[in-house]
């Protein structure tokens, strides 16, 4: 499957997740502990920071559950996405998080998905500036939530004063209930 247990061991910095999380990675079997400073070094670099404040927030209480999403290197060599999530289970006498258990899920697939689908959109995005169209997206609520460049040339607005606006918030005094009025009357 694609969801392994985990264990951290706060006080001895280990982490045991038993052999499925390796094998996400394509190993044959876990070693039985893995220090986590020993994790943090597999892991990808952007990933390392957010990766640990979210561990500290959770092991000091500020957050109620340890969630991140990381990449670590396969035994191919390549990075494969995993989420991790979990709470702390156990404290020391002095009230110190003592134990983190959770589950790792590997989220390469969907992960790549995202990627794919936002690399279609900044190449649709690309097109339609380079083809000098006047495009506009807006939401559900009307708001504009994409333009165009060529759009921000014939408004005579930049798309950082129109995005997430509205039409009607550019139109002149009165325009927009005569509008309102149209649409009513239709």
């Amino acid at each position: 499957g694609n969801l392994a247990e985990f264990h951290f061991n706060t006080e001895r910095g280990e982490l045991s997740a038993g052999d499925g999380w390796v094998r996400f990675l394509g190993h044959a079997r876990s070693p039985s502990a893995t220090l986590g400073s020993e994790l943090i070094a597999m892991m990808h670099p952007e990933d390392r920071v957010p990766y640990t404040e979210a561990l500290v927030r959770a092991l000091k209480g500020e957050a109620p559950v340890f969630e991140a999403e990381f990449r670590i290197r396969t035994a191919r060599g390549d990075w494969k996405w995993l989420y991790a999530r979990g709470r702390v289970t156990e404290h020391t006498a002095q009230g110190r998080a003592k134990h983190v258990a959770g589950t790792v899920a590997d989220i390469d697939e969907r992960k790549r998905a995202e990627a794919a689908v936002a690399e279609r959109e900044q190449r649709f995005r690309d097109v339609v500036d380079a083809a000098g169209e006047f495009v506009w997206e807006t939401d559900a609520e009307w708001r504009y939530t994409y333009l165009s460049e060529r759009a921000e040339a014939v408004l005579g607005y930049s798309r950082a004063e129109l995005l997430g606006r509205k039409p009607r918030d550019f139109m002149p005094l009165g325009e927009p209930k005569a509008v309102d009025e149209w649409f009513a009357g239709r």
